[in-house]
């Protein structure tokens, strides 16, 4: 994904919750779930990446 793509979808997420001084988790996690990068790469590539930040900030918070 080039970083116009990232910034494209970024800004789609983003308007949804324009106005609102809070967002629900769960109308986030809709939103997201809505991606057009996440629904073309499959649900086990997210959750592939998912993990790997996971790991990624764990080891991070261990050495910093």
């Amino acid at each position: 994904m080039s970083a116009a793509e990232l910034e494209k979808e970024v800004s789609e997420v983003m308007q949804s919750f324009e106005g609102k001084e809070l967002v629900d988790l769960e109308d986030f996690v809709d939103r997201l779930k809505s991606n057009t990068y996440w629904a073309e790469a499959g649900e086990l590539v997210v959750k592939e990446l998912m993990y790997l930040d996971c790991v990624q900030v764990s080891f991070s918070a261990r050495y910093a």
